[in-house]
């Protein structure tokens, strides 16, 4: 029986449902799930990848196999997939749509996984699955999402009920400087290490009803946009998408410097993570260099375009970069 009455609860929508999309704890659950429920018994990850998926799926008795990845990232060619394996296909920052259509034509796509966790609002592909990750976009504690057009595939029953403490960061952040909140940031992401047969919170649920998905995208290709036309003449890498549909982060990749970069805008409070740390001390020499060289510059929807140009403009470590780039444009 529901109670009525008593204090109030935060503010909040009414939980809306995410159908046809199939709830779960986090991405790493859901690409678990899916495995254990399709008969996969080994899956091939990419060797630029955080350890948690691999490690999860170890967890739950299913092998893990690495891949190389070519220069433009999508898969080495030599990759096969046997009738019970599956490969991970990563859509690195967001930004690696059209590696993933490629990848999807060189391997049989009924023994792909697309990981989406990193590109929230691009589509489903037409493939075993496509896993999202709700906490890489948005503040909430907790969340992943797989869409599959298998009829056999189902989420959790049970809800996870743990939400609650993996919120203080949130709060903090709300509040307070993002300093105040980065020991209570840690602490809820290590509470997720190990995924749970659960689904999706209640409270996450809810969160997600008040958000304006496409302002959000919107505002995230707004600033990689304007922080590709300051960088782009220096970066590595190649965007063949342009501006893509959700990018997490603009992804610069230099040659030299790249940890001199790091830590000007850190000095600078723009918080650059790096995807992923702990490849750095692995022998997996692409994924430490690609770790190494990728310097991450904040693009989310919280900010314009012209802070972030401002900001951008004021380390001098990062404005030198403008005039190298315009020199390589000028050649």
């Amino acid at each position: 029986m529901q109670g009525i009455g008593g204090y109030f609860e935060l503010e909040v929508p009414r939980a809306k449902t995410l159908e046809p999309a199939l709830t779960f704890q986090s991405a790493r659950a859901a690409i678990a799930s899916l495995c254990l429920q399709t008969g996969i018994k080994r899956v091939w990850l990419p060797t630029f990848l955080c350890n948690t998926v691999g490690d999860e799926l170890q967890r739950v008795g299913i092998e893990v196999a690495r891949y190389e990845l070519q220069s433009d990232l999508t898969p080495e060619l030599r990759l096969t997939v046997d009738t019970d394996e599956a490969a991970l296909i990563v859509n690195y920052f967001g930004v690696c749509g059209a590696q993933v259509e490629q990848a999807l034509k060189q391997l049989p796509p009924n023994r792909c996984i697309v990981d989406n966790s990193q590109a929230y609002g691009a589509p489903p592909s037409d493939c075993l699955g496509t896993v999202y990750s709700c906490r890489k976009f948005f503040g909430v504690p907790d969340g992943g999402l797989l869409m599959t057009t298998l009829q056999n595939v189902a989420e959790p029953v049970d809800f996870d009920e743990h939400s609650i403490p993996r919120c203080e960061h949130l709060l903090r952040r709300l509040d307070r400087d993002p300093e105040e909140g980065l020991s209570a940031y840690r602490k809820a992401e290590q509470s997720l290490a190990h995924a749970h047969h659960r689904s999706m919170s209640i409270l996450t649920r809810r969160l997600l009803a008040g958000i304006d998905y496409q302002t959000a995208y919107a505002r995230r290709r707004d600033n990689f946009r304007a922080v590709h036309r300051l960088l782009g003449g220096v970066n590595k890498l190649c965007f063949n998408d342009g501006a893509p549909t959700s990018p997490l982060t603009y992804p610069l990749m230099l040659d030299e410097g790249a940890a001199d970069v790091r830590v000007a805008l850190i000095d600078h409070r723009v918080f650059s993570p790096i995807y992923w740390p702990e490849l750095l001390d692995t022998g997996r020499c692409q994924a430490a260099t690609l770790a190494a060289k990728i310097v991450h510059i904040p693009i989310d929807q919280r900010y314009e375009p012209t802070q972030l140009v401002e900001r951008l403009h004021a380390i001098p470590g990062v404005k030198a970069l403008f005039s190298r780039g315009d020199q390589h444009a000028s050649r």
